[in-house]
């Protein structure tokens, strides 16, 4: 029963949809979780933090390396910067989803869905799904293994920074995620492959959307920085849902034909 169960589970347009795109291209994975290893080590904001504390008067964070020490003038929203470079696995994560929705209008595979009476919107939701499927158990396994990691190699208190970077880069990376599928499904342009490229220009999308992040840890002290953060996952979030909600007059039938 239960095993029959599992198997219902795992037909699910979603999950079939994800497996699909994993299967099409394994090389995507790999390279996802190599980036990811680098955001884990790397680029983990409590590297940051170690190594731009310094001999300002304000104290930013006590996770800071587990102790008070504070963070040079200028440079205090730099553990911020951790947040668009989680984004880049993710975001190959999901290429797969993106090469094979194109993959499955240029053979036919979307015009043979809308042709069993299936809507716009109704394909539309089936490659979103999978992609924040992906992404959603990602963060789940990266979340999991980046605080383990980080009370392994920094100290307890030193989790209290994962605690305000993952969920602001949770939100981001989910909305860029959203918005980027429609927007390649909304413009035929998009679903084109760059020159000496195989990924579609939809890509092009969700990096852009990411640009912001790299700006205001540099720009701004932590306090403001986080403001801003917040402020650009709450506009990511919106624009999306937005997107997701009018995505069946958005997106017309014509995009889906070969």
């Amino acid at each position: 029963m239960e095993s029959k169960k599992n198997d219902g589970i795992m037909h699910l347009p979603t999950f079939v949809t994800a497996r699909r795109a994993i299967s099409l291209n394994k090389t995507y994975v790999g390279i996802a979780i190599f980036i990811a290893i680098l955001a884990l080590t790397a680029w983990n904001p409590n590297v940051w933090a170690s190594k731009f504390k310094g001999t300002s008067n304000s104290t930013i964070n006590a996770g800071y390396n587990g102790t008070t020490a504070p963070a040079p003038n200028g440079n205090q929203g730099l553990p911020l910067l951790s947040i668009p470079f989680y984004a880049f696995p993710p975001l190959m994560l999901v290429t797969p989803i993106v090469v094979l929705f194109v993959y499955d209008k240029n053979n036919g595979v979307l015009e043979y869905l809308l042709s069993l009476g299936m809507t716009q919107r109704d394909i539309y939701l089936r490659y979103l799904k999978a992609s924040l499927l992906l992404v959603a158990i990602y963060f789940v396994i990266f979340t999991i293994v980046d605080i383990a990691y980080s009370y392994a190699f920094f100290t307890a208190s030193a989790t209290s920074t994962l605690f305000i970077v993952l969920p602001i880069a949770i939100v981001i990376i989910m909305s860029v995620v959203a918005f980027m599928i429609t927007m390649m499904m909304t413009f035929s342009s998009l679903q084109r492959t760059r020159i000496g490229s195989n990924q579609p220009l939809a890509m092009l999308v969700g990096v852009a959307c990411t640009i912001p992040g790299y700006i205001i840890p540099l720009a701004l002290p932590f306090n403001i920085a986080l403001v801003a953060e917040i402020l650009e996952a709450v506009m990511l979030a919106v624009t999306a849902s937005v997107f997701i909600i009018y995505s069946g007059k958005l997106i017309k039938r014509e995009k889906f034909l070969p």
